[in-house]
C-alpha cells in the first residue's frame, strides 16, 4: 500500500517501541536502537566501560570509543524536536530520522548530533520452522527481542564490564590465568561476540569450547588511542597524518564469537600459553597484522592487507630482519603495468591463530579479474629457526596473455648499496643435482661458479648468505601442471630473487591452474659456508622440506666442522 500523507512520530515518546520493521511477504528489514539515550556502552550490571584501578593515573583500564567522548547528549531523543518520519518512496517507504524537526533551537558549541542505529535483515526462514503466525513477523520479533536482551555469561577468572553497543560485543577483563565463560541455554541459538582484554600478549592464546572450533582474533592498540584530546590522532585542530602504530606493543585483547546452544550450557575457556599469535595493529593506516612468537620474544614478522606482503621476518630478537619483504601474491617480474599484478585483495582468512601454528589464506586478483591468486600460508610455533610453508595457486579466470609470472620474490634488504648488504652469495641446487654459486660483491665476470641454474623443473633448493642477522633458505616444489618449467633470476642490485613459472604457449585459456609449494626459513649466522649451504640444499631436496633444526648456527658447525668456505 501507499501512505496518504507523510507521518511523523515524536522521539522517543511518540514511537511505540524502539524499532521500525518493514515487511514484504516473509522478508523483512528492521531499524532499531538499543536505547533512546544513544549510549555507546551499557553496564548491564557490570563495572562499566571506564572502570579503572583507582583514583590515580591511568584511571582507566582501557580507552573507550571516540563516539563516547564529545560534549552534548547523544541519542535519537537528544533534540527536543527530534522526530521519526515515514513517507512514500519510488519503491516502498522511506524512513528518516530528524534531529531537528520544524524547530527553532539555539545553537551551542556542544550540540551533539549522533546516534546508534542497528539494521536487522531476514527472509523468514527462522520463523517458518515453528509458527502459526507469519514467519517474517515472528523472526523479526525474535531477532529484535534478542538484540535488546543480550546474554551475559557467568564468569570465573574475569570481570564483566559492559556491553559495547557499537560493536555488539561483551567487554570482559581477564583477571586470572584461565578465564571461563558459562552461557545459559539459548532457545534462539544466538551468536555472542566477546572482547576480552588484559592479556600479556607475549605468546599464544587458546580459546576452547567443547565441540566448537573457535578462532581467536587478537588486537594490539600499538601504543595509540582514539582520545580526541590526546597527542595520538583525531585532535579537532590537527591535520590528518598517517597513523603508524608500534608493532612492538603486544596484543592486549582477544576477540571471538561463540554460537550458543539451544539445548544446554556453552562453556568457553580462555588461557594464554607459549606459542605463536597474529594480532591486528588497530591504529595503523597500513592495515598491519603483527606475528609474534614466545620463542623469539619480539615480533616475528608483519603482514599488511594494504601491500599483501609479509614484512620484516626475523631470525633473532636483537638483530635486523633477515627478510624485509615477501609478496604473497602472483605478479609479473618487474611488472610494467598494474594489470599484471594480482594484488587487489579479495579475502584474508585466518584459519588458525596459534598457539601451535598460524594458518591464513590470502586471495587476490588483478584489475579486470583475469586471474586469481591464492596463497595459503602456515607458520609453526617452533623454538628453532622461523619457517613459513606456502601453497601458491594461480587460476586463469579469463584469457591471460603473459608467458611467465612469478610466485615468489624475496628481498633480504631495503638498500641497493653494497655497503648495506648483509650477505655475499647465493647457492642453488636443482633436482638433477646441478649446483650454482653466485657472488654479489665481485666483478660481473666473476660472479658465477658452477652450473647455470636459471631454468629448472620439479624441485629447487636455494640458500642466500652469509648474514649475521640470519640466512635465507628456500625449498620449492612444483605441483601443477606436472613437469612445469620454472626460471630463477637474481637481481644483482637489490639482491632479490625471482622465482617464476614460464608458459611458452601464451595466451593461456580460462581454467588453467598453476600450483607451487615452497618452504622459506631464516636462520644460522655469518659462520655459514657455501659448502654447508650446498649440504643443506641437498638434504632439503632429499627430504622434500626444510627442517628448522638444520639451520641453527651450532647445529651447522657440529654437522660440517671442516667445510671449506
Amino acid at each position: 500500500g501507499r501512505l496518504r500523507e507523510p507521518r511523523w512520530f515524536r522521539l522517543p515518546g511518540g514511537v511505540p517501541g524502539r524499532f521500525v520493521v518493514a515487511r514484504s511477504g516473509d522478508a523483512w528489514v528492521a531499524f532499531t536502537w538499543f536505547n533512546d539515550r544513544g549510549n555507546c556502552y551499557e553496564d548491564l550490571g557490570g563495572a562499566g566501560a571506564w572502570a579503572g584501578p583507582g583514583d590515580e593515573a591511568p584511571y582507566y583500564d582501557r580507552w573507550g570509543h571516540l563516539y563516547d567522548q564529545w560534549g552534548g547528549d547523544p541519542g535519537w531523543s537528544a533534540g527536543r524536536s527530534a522526530h521519526l518520519g515515514l513517507a512514500n518512496a519510488d519503491t516502498g517507504f522511506a524512513v528518516t530520522w530528524h534531529w531537528l524537526h520544524e524547530a527553532d533551537e539555539k545553537a551551542t558549541p556542544n550540540m551533539a548530533y549522533r546516534g546508534l542505529l542497528a539494521l536487522r535483515f531476514g527472509d523468514g526462514s527462522d520463523g517458518a520452522r515453528r509458527r502459526r503466525q507469519p514467519a517474517g513477523r515472528t523472526e523479526a520479533r525474535d531477532r529484535i527481542t534478542a538484540f535488546h536482551n543480550p546474554v551475559i555469561p557467568t564468569l570465573q577468572g574475569g570481570q564483566f564490564r559492559c556491553l559495547d553497543v557499537l560493536e555488539n560485543a561483551l567487554v570482559i577483563k581477564k583477571t586470572a590465568e584461565v578465564t571461563k565463560l558459562t552461557f545459559r541455554r539459548d532457545a534462539l541459538g544466538r551468536t555472542v561476540h566477546v572482547r576480552l582484554f588484559g592479556l600479556s600478549g607475549t605468546g599464544g592464546v587458546a580459546v576452547t569450547a567443547p565441540g566448537l572450533p573457535i578462532v581467536p582474533h587478537l588486537v594490539s592498540h600499538g601504543g595509540l588511542t582514539d582520545d580526541p584530546y590526546g597527542p595520538n590522532h583525531a585532535r579537532p585542530g590537527d591535520r590528518h597524518a598517517p597513523l603508524i602504530g608500534d608493532p612492538n606493543v603486544p596484543p592486549d585483547e582477544v576477540v571471538f564469537s561463540v554460537p550458543l546452544s539451544p539445548r544446554g550450557k556453552t562453556i568457553v575457556a580462555v588461557r594464554e600459553t607459549p606459542g605463536i599469535n597474529l594480532a591486528y595493529l588497530k591504529w595503523d593506516d597500513r592495515r598491519t597484522f603483527v606475528i609474534r612468537s614466545s620463542a623469539l620474544g619480539c615480533p616475528l614478522a608483519e603482514f599488511s592487507t594494504r601491500t599483501l606482503c609479509l614484512h620484516n621476518l626475523r631470525a633473532y630478537a636483537k638483530t635486523p630482519p633477515a627478510l624485509v619483504r615477501l609478496p604473497l601474491y602472483w605478479y609479473q617480474c618487474n611488472a610494467s603495468t598494474p594489470l599484471y599484478c594480482l594484488n587487489i585483495l579479495q579475502a584474508f582468512r585466518l584459519v588458525e591463530n596459534g598457539p601451535e601454528a598460524l594458518r591464513f589464506e590470502v586471495v587476490s586478483h588483478n584489475r579486470g579479474q583475469r586471474a586469481r591468486s591464492t596463497m595459503a600460508a602456515v607458520i609453526p610455533a617452533v623454538a628453532a629457526a622461523p619457517v613459513i610453508r606456502v601453497n601458491a595457486r594461480l587460476d586463469v579466470l579469463r584469457q591471460w596473455d603473459l608467458p611467465g609470472i612469478q610466485y615468489l620474490n624475496s628481498y633480504p634488504e631495503n638498500s641497493w648499496q653494497p655497503r648495506d648488504w648483509p650477505c655475499d652469495w647465493v647457492v642453488l641446487v636443482d633436482a638433477s643435482g646441478r649446483v650454482m654459486e653466485r657472488f654479489f660483491k665481485e666483478r660481473l665476470e666473476g660472479q658465477r661458479r658452477g652450473d647455470p641454474v636459471t631454468e629448472w623443473r620439479n624441485r629447487l633448493a636455494f640458500v642466500q648468505g652469509a648474514a649475521q642477522r640470519g640466512n635465507l633458505f628456500i625449498y620449492v616444489a612444483n605441483r601443477a601442471p606436472a613437469d612445469q618449467e620454472h626460471t630463477y633470476r637474481l637481481c644483482s642490485v637489490w639482491l632479490d630473487s625471482h622465482f617464476e613459472v614460464v608458459e611458452q604457449r601464451a595466451p593461456l585459456r580460462q581454467g588453467r591452474r598453476f600450483e607451487v609449494d615452497y618452504v622459506l626459513a631464516v636462520g644460522g649466522d655469518r659462520s655459514l659456508t657455501r659448502a654447508q649451504a650446498v649440504d643443506i640444499a641437498r638434504k632439503a631436496l632429499a627430504e622434500g622440506t626444510l627442517c628448522p633444526h638444520w639451520l641453527k648456527p651450532q647445529q651447522i658447525a657440529d654437522e660440517t666442522p671442516n667445510s671449506p668456505g
